[in-house]
């Protein structure tokens, strides 16, 4: 139960931490495309 719930809040944590990294690339990439 108690590993379930972890898995429940570790997955979205790192899917977050994903898209911090990500969304400067996307910005970057989106600026560089409408240059």
């Amino acid at each position: 139960m108690i590993l379930g719930f972890g898995a429940l809040v570790y997955i979205p944590f790192e899917q977050f931490k994903a898209m911090n990294f990500l969304s400067p690339i996307i910005v970057v990439l989106i600026k560089f495309y409408n240059f």
